[in-house]
């Protein structure tokens, strides 16, 4: 085959798939399609992203409150005395975890151990040192009135 021969060849040959040109009309519609999917994208990287961060603050108020059991077990097991309700949030979070800071506690007999203060306390709504108690909304008598009727007669 000569060279004249290999180009009439090349020439009638029909393009390879993919190069062919696409009329004007159907040009159109797929760069509009092209359009929405690229809109469709930056809408879904956005919801992603969202979603992200929600998971985000889930994770941070997770590991604050696994470090705040943490801490609790810590006390437990040291000897401290804590509040009630920081034991019950430990129990509640992991049971095997108090049980062993119990244990602990337990086997070192420390009698002299600190009272804590509780960990939850700002979450709580708990009163911190120093705050006076909320009056109670029932009791409608005066301080001296109700020691007087609380006393025996």
């Amino acid at each position: 085959m000569n060279i004249k021969q290999a180009q009439r060849a090349y020439r009638q040959a029909p393009p390879p798939t993919g190069a062919e040109k696409l009329p004007f009309k159907e040009a159109r519609t797929d760069g509009a399609a092209r359009a929405v999917k690229s809109a469709f994208d930056m809408q879904t990287a956005l919801q992603n992203f969202e979603a992200a961060g929600q998971q985000g603050e889930t994770l941070a108020r997770y590991a604050d409150e696994t470090a705040k059991c943490m801490e609790t077990a810590r006390r437990i097991a040291r000897g401290d005395k804590v509040p009630p309700a920081d034991e019950k949030k430990l129990l509640a979070y992991n049971y095997k975890l108090y049980m062993m800071a119990k244990n602990m506690a337990a086997l070192s007999a420390k009698e002299t151990g600190k009272k804590r203060d509780s960990l939850w306390r700002e979450e709580d709504g708990a009163r911190r040192p120093g705050q006076e108690a909320p009056p109670a909304e029932d009791d409608t008598a005066r301080p001296a009135e109700r020691d007087a009727l609380s006393l025996p007669k």
